[in-house]
């Protein structure tokens, strides 16, 4: 009977250290997945940035002119063209 109280006793320990565990496991996973949000925003926004400073400087100065305005036709392109509408009245 004491062996079976002792067994008993055990596997309540064993069944509340699964318990911790999990809850450890699961904590952990909810802060490491925040970080890897953050992460994934700041990289973003760095990408941002880096296509917003249109940094040339390894591109060869007579190669650059034409990147850019092959940028600008793109970019036109992309905003509508600068088409004009006109309206009379």
């Amino acid at each position: 009977m004491c062996r079976e109280g002792s067994v008993n006793e055990r596997l309540e320990k064993l069944e509340k250290n699964v318990d911790v565990n999990e809850a450890v496991r699961d904590f952990a996973d909810e802060k490491i997945q925040e970080q890897m949000d953050l992460l994934e925003e700041r990289i973003d926004n760095l990408e941002e940035q880096l296509v917003a400073t249109n940094d040339f400087r390894h591109i060869p100065q007579k190669n650059r002119l034409k990147l850019v305005a092959d940028q600008r036709k793109e970019q036109e392109s992309a905003s509508g063209g600068g088409e004009w509408i006109s309206v009379e009245e």
